[in-house]
Parts: C-alpha cells; sequence; structure tokens
C-alpha cells in the first residue's frame, strides 16, 4: 500500500506518533481525515498548517539522526564542551541581530 500524502503540499502522512511518555503513541490524522477537516470546517490553514509542521518535524528529526551519527565515538566532556561552545555562538548571533 502506497503512503497517503497530504491533500494540499502532499507531505507525506505518518500514521502514528511515538510519544517520550512511557512509550505512549498518537494515531495521526489521515488524508481523509485532512480532507474531511478542509471541507467541513473550512479548515484549510489548519491542514496546511499540519502539513508545513510534519515536513518540519521530518527534517529536524533527520538533522538530529545525522548530529547522533557525527557525535557517536566522541566522550561525553567532549560533546559537553562542543554544545557549550554551539551555545555561547547562537548567544552572540542572538544578541547581535
Amino acid at each position: 500500500m502506497a503512503k497517503e500524502t497530504g491533500p494540499i503540499y502532499n507531505v507525506p502522512l505518518i500514521e502514528i506518533l511515538p510519544l517520550r511518555i512511557g512509550g505512549m503513541t498518537q494515531a495521526m490524522p489521515s488524508r481523509r481525515d485532512l480532507e474531511n477537516m478542509r471541507e467541513v470546517c473550512g479548515g484549510q490553514r489548519v491542514v496546511a498548517g499540519y502539513e508545513v509542521l510534519l515536513f518540519e518535524w521530518r527534517r529536524e528529526k533527520a538533522i538530529a539522526h545525522v548530529l547522533a551519527e557525527q557525535l557517536t565515538g566522541y566522550s561525553t566532556s567532549t560533546v559537553s564542551r562542543e554544545l557549550g561552545q554551539a551555545a555561547e555562538i547562537v548567544d552572540e548571533a542572538a544578541e547581535n541581530a
């Protein structure tokens, strides 16, 4: 069976979202659910927003996976030092913005 995509941006949909609370999961809306929301409730913006958030969630998850792979083999102190330096750079950039 082909993966469902969203009705507006054709973002691949997920069926279940794993939660970080005791192994719980959340069932996610299907394409039919999203189409019904759009048609019945006039929820075009809600559906579009859901697809955008899902796209960004997948992107961030992929970035986190790559970073985790890159950090494999580093000691805890090295990782802490690198994260501290990154936080300083972000803080400095925010101050100068």
